[in-house]
């Protein structure tokens, strides 16, 4: 079956961060199953494998928050925790805030801090900032090299509510918009310099304000942005479509309209965010193909790799500017193991998206089988395309193609409207699981397996396939093939994207 793709390279659609690609680890313990040892606060930061993993993704953000988020008290002075009865597994010294910003520099990355000590009446009375503010005032000592990774500071995580008071840890949204108010204040205080956004490109010296880590609530986001959308550099939001206990979540995983629907839930609170936060980036603060912990055997699987593919695609057309996928240690849905640390499906998935797609969001629509103009994919094939990340000279770039089918018996014949020349030549790189198929725990690329032994992660960029005129398995016109439940990233050096 042939698709007839129309890119347009004239301009760009929209922009993503260098950084999009990222992550979270959160302050679950061991009281929830899969977790154990995951927690921010005791995961082994010093593991050299871990270190691996996550400077191969630099850079990138760690989001750190959710879970009980809400009960972790920072022991500033070394008396908060015990004068509030928090136990070890909630309370977060200052020597271990040292290793996590040390473990951040080491390995390059930049951290999003959700801010705890949660302490309040109920939903509708302001926060105790007293714990907040003794935390960001010592931070705001600490040496340049350490404070400098820290990207931004997010205040609660999922707050929001259906009526805003129903649940214990639910607030109004005009009270958590004072208290955004009020922390912004803080930040200036401890951290003075200009404000600069993410958007405008400029390094800046104090954290950004990030948040409010809401679901994708249209009502809680409307009253939440009208009331401080003008202070806030980062808007965040978090998407779940699939749940963990569904016994039918790998079959879903397949479905078109499945994949389809993460960000048809998020889109609303998005265009809400770009209209009343005009100044603000908008960020996926945490997402994954299924929440409660995911699905053994499902989301760290083949499975959950095709969600992540296409939400990866569809959120950075959508103008989502960053992506912390949850999690990278920790749940059924981790990009790594628990304790061996090797990498599941998605870890891959996430690092090939990192090498290859640029910043530089293009407009990239099927023809055939849909109606002229659409956007997406004909039926069970979804495509992308961004700049190129590695082909560019001092005015134009190249274009790398996304395409993925879910199809599973299907091979899409991909052609492009356009001159056939931008076909040829061009380099591909062509995912597909191994011998278990999508229950596979294995990726191959180009039919070499993905490995992670002695410290030394496969090398990506090496793996990938010349096609041209004169040799490979294509003529000059013929189109990109794409095997059935496979995700394939295409370079296009010729393309001419300004």
């Amino acid at each position: 079956m042939t698709s007839i793709l129309e890119l347009n390279t004239a301009a760009k659609f929209s922009t993503i961060d260098e950084g999009y690609v990222g992550f979270t680890l959160s302050f679950l313990t061991g009281e929830v199953a899969h977790w154990s040892n995951t927690s921010i606060l005791f995961i082994d930061l010093k593991s050299p494998q871990l270190r691996t993993l996550v400077k191969r993704l630099s850079p990138a953000i760690l989001r750190v928050g959710g879970g009980w988020e809400y009960k972790v008290v920072m022991n500033v002075n070394g008396s908060e925790c015990e004068t509030q009865g928090t136990p070890p597994e909630f309370c977060l010294t200052m020597g271990r805030w040292h290793e996590i910003l040390e473990f951040a520099n080491d390995t390059q990355i930049d951290v999003v801090w959700g801010l705890g000590a949660q302490r309040r009446a109920n939903g509708l009375s302001q926060l105790d900032f007293d714990n907040i503010r003794d935390f960001l005032a010592y931070t705001s000592t600490m040496p340049d090299e350490l404070k400098g990774r820290i990207l931004g500071f997010e205040l609660g995580n999922e707050l929001d509510d259906a009526d805003f008071v129903r649940t214990s840890s639910a607030v109004a949204p005009q009270v958590l918009a004072r208290d955004y108010l009020f922390l912004a204040q803080i930040l200036e205080l401890f951290f003075p310099g200009r404000h600069c956004p993410p958007s405008s490109g400029v390094s800046c010296s104090r954290p950004l304000l990030v948040g409010p880590a809401q679901h994708p609530n249209v009502d809680f986001a409307r009253r939440f942005l009208g009331a401080c959308g003008w202070v806030l550099d980062a808007f965040t939001f978090h998407s779940y479509v699939g749940y963990g206990g569904d016994a039918a979540l790998s079959s879903k995983l397949v479905n078109q309209a499945f994949l389809e629907a993460s960000w048809e839930q998020a889109a609303p609170t998005v265009e809400v965010a770009f209209s009343l936060a005009p100044e603000a980036a908008v960020w996926a603060g945490e997402t994954s193909s299924a929440w409660s912990s995911g699905r053994c055997g499902v989301t760290d699987r083949w499975w959950s790799m095709l969600w992540y593919a296409n939400t990866l695609g569809r959120f950075a057309r959508g103008g989502v500017s960053r992506f912390a996928y949850h999690s990278l240690n920790g749940g059924c849905y981790a990009l790594v193991n628990k304790t061996s640390l090797q990498p599941h499906p998605n870890y891959w998935l996430a690092v090939a998206f990192h090498d290859l797609m640029g910043t530089g969001v293009l407009d990239l629509r099927v023809l055939e089988g849909l109606e002229e103009g659409e956007a997406g994919g004909s039926k069970n094939l979804m495509v992308y395309a961004h700049t190129s990340k590695r082909f560019f000279d001092n005015t134009t770039h190249g274009a790398t193609l996304l395409l993925i089918n879910i199809d599973p018996a299907v091979t899409r014949e991909v052609q492009l409207t356009e001159d056939p020349h931008l076909l040829l030549p061009r380099r591909e790189y062509l995912l597909q699981p191994g011998s278990l198929g999508l229950d596979s725990n294995v990726v191959l690329l180009n039919g070499v397996e993905l490995m992670f032994r002695g410290g030394n992660l496969s090398c990506l960029v090496d793996l990938g396939r010349w096609v041209n005129s004169s040799t490979g398995r294509a003529s000059r016109g013929a189109g990109i093939l794409v095997p059935p439940l496979s995700v394939m990233f295409v370079e296009l050096p010729l393309a001419k994207v300004y």
